[in-house]
């Protein structure tokens, strides 16, 4: 009854003179109405529960993917639980997120855009409502489904990562104020950019990885060689 009255009042709230909305509340709105949240998050884009509200759903969504690997059923499990490190699990998450954030900043401020990284920030994070709602609910499903139905369940867990990437996309294009092509071309330059920021975020935990360990082999030669001979 809640959720109803609130779509009621989506009008009201989208013209009037201080939209009046809980973060939570804007969650809902977008798994129903994607487009007025966006709109929503863009006249109240210095709103800082908004964007409080979304770091949090970033977290959730590390949280839920964590949870995942020990929720699912071993008969549709892609990973063994002794082999799910905690440090990769939350780079799979954090990093491509804000890769995203930062590629699309660039790309639209270059281009003609008009959103703020924390607007792009907000928005992101709640692009993940269908993510978290519906990974939990894919790993309790996994019990009651067999190894012969595993098609299914990668189509359905597939599906959502697209729901994701369309309201990503519905965003970039929405809040920008750009046509279907141009959200197009700028979306497949964020990528672009993307991936090359992933790139040099990888080159540099290599070197730092490779720093660490020529360090502690120094320090382990220093001490062999002057302190424990």
């Amino acid at each position: 009854m809640q959720v109803l009255q609130l779509f009621r009042r989506l009008p009201r709230l989208l013209n009037g003179p201080r939209p009046e909305i809980g973060a939570f509340s804007l969650a809902l709105v977008l798994l129903h109405h994607p487009l007025d949240a966006f709109d929503i998050i863009k006249r109240e884009r210095e709103s800082k529960r908004f964007r409080l509200f979304a770091l949090l759903l970033i977290v959730l969504a590390f949280a839920v993917r964590y949870i995942y690997q020990f929720l699912v059923s071993f008969q549709l499990q892609q990973k063994d639980t002794s082999s799910v490190n905690l440090p990769f699990e939350l780079g799979i998450v954090f990093i491509p997120v804000f890769a995203w954030v930062m590629a699309s900043f660039c790309m639209t401020s270059i281009l003609g855009g008009e959103s703020k990284m924390g607007e792009i920030l907000t928005t992101t994070g709640y692009c993940l409502v269908p993510y978290i709602v519906m990974t939990p609910l894919f790993g309790l499903l996994s019990h009651v489904l067999s190894s012969t139905e595993s098609g299914f369940f990668v189509f359905f867990r597939s599906a959502v990562l697209v729901w994701v990437f369309l309201l990503l996309f519905a965003a970039l294009a929405r809040q920008n104020d750009y046509g279907f092509w141009k959200a197009v071309i700028v979306g497949l330059l964020s990528l672009l950019c993307m991936a090359v920021i992933l790139v040099l975020a990888v080159l540099l935990i290599a070197l730092s990885m490779q720093l660490v360990l020529t360090v502690q082999d120094f320090w382990n030669e220093i001490q062999q060689k002057y302190i424990y001979r």
